[in-house]
């Protein structure tokens, strides 16, 4: 992954959305658009996902734009990512399923 790009969390997202409809729909806003990527599991979107953004400036102005913005009758949630090109997952994760698991 290129370090350079700026991820972007949406959350709320409709069941039905993939990530080629959901590029097809923030290409024409978002300037910047590199890469999106809607999380599935066992072939069932998960209702979140990540957008990769060519810069800062970029990415926090789609923030703005897309906050709120109604997607298929549900409110978007936007913000910048901080954890989701780590791997091994953000240490407050890491410490909160080590809690669950004593």
């Amino acid at each position: 992954m290129d370090a350079s790009l700026t991820t972007v969390f949406l959350g709320n997202l409709s069941y039905s959305i993939t990530s080629e409809s959901l590029h097809a729909v923030l290409a024409p806003l978002c300037p910047g658009l590199v890469e999106v990527d809607v999380i599935v599991r066992k072939n069932r979107n998960l209702g979140y996902g990540f957008c990769r953004f060519s810069s800062l400036a970029e990415a926090e102005s789609a923030v703005l734009l897309l906050h709120g913005k109604e997607l298929d009758g549900r409110p978007l949630n936007a913000e910048i990512s901080k954890h989701h090109d780590d791997p091994a997952g953000s240490p407050l994760k890491s410490f909160c399923l080590f809690l669950c698991l004593i």
